[in-house]
């Protein structure tokens, strides 16, 4: 799943490198296979690692020294070897073999329009020109969280989890009240509102932009439903959609790592299950929670 971290201190400061390193230390539950940070002047950021592709490699946060730039990144891009090709006849050369390296070249290449080629999950932070810019995303659904505070005197701190921002005791702790509205409501805080005033979190398909302490936020893609099947027979949208779930659940199964598959009762993770091991040509292991009554113990029907 990894982590993210850092702080980018306004013009004249030192990054607080001791801050940033307990912020990893916070997010280690989500990186377990390596915790590592990075700093330079005005810039700190941390990643902590769960190695899925390029397990050897691929290690962050990645620096681009020649381009003065340095990536944290979240998530898996599924569609990265496509693109690698693609960059690479632009002319990029790669030292890695994974995604991460993907999303920097990427972002060289395109700029804030990266995005809209990345097709996966993902967030990421890219800081540049010696933390004079900072380009933040978020994918497309919000399967991926960042939670992030922009002072009033360009301090940028941003965290891939609200309590990992709390290692900085110069973060306001006052609350906001319209997000605790929200949350005894629904249960949740609607983005970009969380608990605290003084933090936000990044919207999904959303990107943060960052010059010189100046944020400008923007939507890059939309959810858009069309007509009634889209203009498609029932017979055609049904093997549209299955070729959809075939291809997305074959795009998952890209790993270094065994693959596995939460097993319940249900439609959507039988089917995934199924295509799953049809994709790979055998059997994947299956994992299923059960509970100690006969009404809600969904085991027998996995």
């Amino acid at each position: 799943m990894c982590g993210i971290c850092g702080i980018v201190a306004p013009p004249g400061a030192v990054a607080p490198v001791e801050i940033v390193q307990r912020m990893v230390r916070a997010l280690a539950h989500r990186g377990p296979d390596e915790q590592a940070t990075h700093t330079a002047g005005r810039v700190a950021v941390g990643h902590t690692r769960l190695s899925i592709i390029d397990l050897a490699a691929s290690k962050q946060p990645m620096v681009d020294d020649q381009r003065g730039m340095v990536l944290v990144f979240n998530g898996e891009i599924y569609n990265y070897k496509e693109l690698r090709e693609e960059l690479r006849a632009s002319g990029h050369v790669f030292t890695t073999a994974g995604d991460t390296e993907v999303v920097l070249r990427a972002y060289q290449v395109f700029g804030a329009d990266c995005v809209t080629r990345l097709q996966g999950m993902f967030a990421f932070v890219i800081v540049s020109e010696e933390g004079r810019r900072i380009f933040a995303a978020r994918d497309r659904l919000g399967i991926k969280p960042l939670f992030y505070a922009l002072g009033d005197d360009g301090r940028f701190s941003f965290a891939s989890e609200l309590s990992a921002l709390f290692e900085d005791a110069s973060l306001s702790r006052v609350m906001d009240r319209e997000a605790f509205a929200y949350f005894f409501t629904f249960g949740y805080c609607p983005d970009p509102l969380t608990l605290v005033a003084a933090a936000r979190q990044l919207p999904p398909a959303h990107v943060l932009s960052i010059r010189d302490g100046r944020g400008a936020m923007r939507r890059y893609w939309s959810f858009v439903i069309g007509g009634r099947g889209g203009g498609r027979r029932r017979g055609e949208a049904t093997a549209r959609f299955r070729d959809l779930v075939e291809e997305a659940v074959r795009a998952h199964l890209v790993a270094d790592v065994p693959v596995g598959s939460f097993l319940s009762s249900g439609l959507d993770s039988s089917l995934v299950t199924t295509l799953a091991a049809r994709a790979a040509g055998q059997p994947i292991r299956t994992f299923t929670v059960g509970v100690r009554s006969e009404e809600g113990d969904e085991r027998p029907f996995a």
